[in-house]
């Protein structure tokens, strides 16, 4: 097996992050609903021309992205590393929550309160703001 080049690796990546972030701006805070169509032609053009390996790991890297973007980063952390833990490493469905939650309550701990790092905000706490204001996550 040939390894790629590192800068077609980051141009593979740039491209699914530019696409994931076209895609978060279809939704409604900003509503540019034209970028959604936009949006997926890398992804998909890239899932196409790349090995199944490659393609199944741009696809975590937009997932996670555009997630970020609709739900923020903690909710994204604990989701994808359940997911990740569930379906990649084919853990019990258990120590994936536990691992998960772990994680959120570190994150939450460490940078919410320690560090006092201001989190972006999330489309969906925009939309339900009382999510925003019970979980202060969004």
């Amino acid at each position: 097996m040939i390894a790629r080049p590192l800068r077609d690796v980051a141009v593979d990546g740039f491209l699914v992050v530019l696409g994931a972030v076209a895609l978060a701006l279809a939704f409604p805070r900003t509503d540019w609903s034209g970028t959604a169509w936009i949006a997926l032609a890398p992804l998909v053009a890239l899932a196409l021309l790349r090995p199944p390996r490659a393609a199944l790991a741009l696809g975590w890297l937009g997932g996670f992205v555009a997630s970020v973007t609709l739900i923020g980063l903690i909710p994204t952390a604990a989701l994808f590393v359940f997911a990740y833990m569930a379906l990649g490493f084919r853990e019990s469905k258990r120590k994936a929550v536990l691992c998960a939650t772990l994680l959120s309550l570190f994150f939450w701990g460490v940078f919410g309160h320690v560090l006092a790092v201001p989190w972006p905000a999330a489309m969906l706490g925009d939309r339900v703001p009382s999510l925003r204001t019970a979980t202060g996550l969004m």
